[in-house]
This record gives structure tokens, sequence and C-alpha cells, in this order.
């Protein structure tokens, strides 16, 4: 890193040939560092007008839909971070709190005795999930697999930014969703057998993330539905009602809507009665996996006996909360 100033404008210059605008916003950062400001804004410029070949890079669409002072705005906060191989990123022991552009290098995610769950690379995001579901908490620990650079950039500067730039936002709205229902249909503890080794999980689990405001309601009879965040409420039967809530913590999402063969135990609706994230699976496509799977079937049925003791526990006047292991 102990480049001269004529190193970095040379740097910047491939980086914009290449198209690689997460680049040339690291050498953009270090200028600023320097107190070449004018040098740093004039590269901001050239990234918010496209002045470089087009890239599929989720960052370098993000950064084109930014103003050039959008762009300095995040530059001014974010923090370069040199990662060595074998290096731990981040962990699951505290809430996202920074967003994460990698400028180069590749990145893994791990859980404790379990496979690798999947890795990023040059001009990925990580932690946009944050940006929908503030202080998430995360299971897995991100570890370098090479050594690299990132840019760390504060969530809620991110988010400000994005707020400004409706294309910005519906762009990274969409890397949400795709990352939320990757992590569900996933997910060993819903659908057993099926994650391991598939590159395609959303055509055997079709599904959908979607956003509830407080009023509305989940329609109970023709599809389940993951909440991720938010409080809902569920009436399995006329006497008993009670609220699930979750704060966004990956691993302890809850189930609303469960279908097997034995039943449906969750009654026709949910209320919404906070802001609510939820991955939302059609009936039909879990009872044709619980039909061709066994684990799949074992696994939902053991979801609906864990509601059937939650009701009766509700309806003797026990106070319990919905939720599975």
């Amino acid at each position: 890193m102990n480049h001269t100033i004529d190193e970095y404008h040379l740097l910047t210059q491939d980086a914009f040939r290449s198209g690689d605008l997460v680049a040339a916003l690291a050498c953009a950062r270090f200028l600023l560092d320097r107190g070449e400001r004018t040098s740093a804004w004039d590269i901001c410029t050239k990234v918010s007008s496209g002045m470089s070949p087009s890239s599929r890079s989720l960052m370098n669409r993000v950064l084109r839909r930014l103003s050039a002072q959008g762009v300095m705005q995040l530059l001014e906060a974010m923090s370069p971070r040199q990662l060595h191989d074998g290096e731990v990123l981040t962990g699951g022991e505290g809430p996202d709190t920074q967003t994460v552009a990698i400028v180069s290098g590749t990145i893994a995610a791990e859980v404790p005795d379990g496979p690798r769950l999947g890795t990023l690379s040059t001009g990925d995001l990580l932690g946009v999930v944050s940006l929908w579901i503030p202080h998430r908490r995360g299971t897995e620990t991100w570890r370098a697999l090479t050594d690299g650079l990132v840019l760390e950039i504060p969530t809620n500067v991110l988010r400000t930014t994005l707020e400004s730039v409706a294309d910005a936002g519906r762009l990274v709205d969409r890397l949400v969703c795709e990352q939320l229902v990757q992590s569900i249909v996933s997910s060993p503890r819903l659908f057993p057998d099926i994650g391991a080794g598939q590159r395609d999980l959303e055509s055997i689990v079709p599904a959908e993330c979607q956003r509830y405001v407080a009023g509305g309601y989940l329609d109970l009879e023709h599809a389940a539905y993951v909440l991720i965040s938010g409080r809902v409420e569920i009436c399995p039967t006329q006497d008993v009602r009670f609220v699930i809530e979750r704060k966004g913590t990956a691993g302890e999402e809850a189930v609303l809507g469960i279908v097997c063969s034995i039943g449906k135990p969750d009654g026709p609706v949910a209320s919404i009665l906070d802001h609510a994230v939820v991955v939302k699976i059609a009936h039909a496509t879990l009872l044709g996996l619980q039909e061709r799977i066994p684990s799949v079937l074992t696994r939902w049925n053991a979801l609906w006996g864990q509601r059937m003791e939650q009701v009766e526990a509700f309806s003797r006047g026990i106070s319990s909360e919905a939720r599975y292991s």
C-alpha cells in the first residue's frame, strides 16, 4: 500500500479501462487519505458517469446509478481493509453494521462443523441484507480464501445514499431478495437433503421474498411463509391466538402456514402487526417435495407436531412462543 500518488493515478486509469469501478473507488479512497481531494472527486465524477466499459458486477451497477456527490458520500465513509488468506472478515457473533465491497480476492461463508455455504469475489457485496433488516445477525463466518482487499461501508450510510436513487435501491432490493430466498431454500432445517451440491435451488424450491407493512394479511390457505423479521399473529383455532416475532437473526426464522400430509395447523390467515420480511413458498411446492423426499416430509411433520403442542399449551393458558429447532 506504499504506492506514490502517481502510481495511484495509473492504477485508477487501469481500473477504468477494465471497467472495474470498485477498484477505481479504492484508489480514490487512498488518494483522499493522502490529501488528494480534487483527484478523488474527479474519480467519483467518472464513476457516476459510467466512463468505463460495462460490467455485471453488482457494486459497479450500483455506483453507476449514483450521482458524483453520492459516490463521494460513500467514499468518505468507507474504510479499506487488506485481507490475508485464512483471515476472518466477519463472524456471526454480532449484528451486521458494515456492507463490504470486494475489490480483490475471494471470501467464503462457513458454519461450524458444516459445509462451505458459498463464495464472493471481486465486485460482490456482503451484508446488504441489513439494508432491509437493520442489525441482522448471521450465524456464518466469512473467511478469506486468498489475499485481497475490501472496502467496508457503514450500512446506515449506504442506506441513506441509496434512498435518494430509486434505480440503485431497486437493484439492491433484488439482491437482498435473492440472498434471503437462497438462505431459506438451502436451509437443512427446512429442506434436508436438498441444499447440498445444488446449483439451481430456486428451480427445485420456487420461492419469493416479500415485505409487508402493519395491517396486512398472509394467506395461509395456499402458501407457507418463513418469517425472517417482524411480528405476526396467527389464529390456529377460534379460541387460540398468539403472536410470533422474529428479529432477523439468521437461523431463527419461524414458519407460518405449515402444511404436511397430516394437515394445516395455523388457520387461514396471519395478521401483520409490524413490518415483516418473509419468504413465501406455495403449499403445492411443499407437498410435492414432501412426497418425493422422505426427510423433507419428516421435517414438516415435525413442524406440524410442534405447532400442535403450542396450540395445546395456549388452550391451557400456558404462554409459549412459536419456534422450530
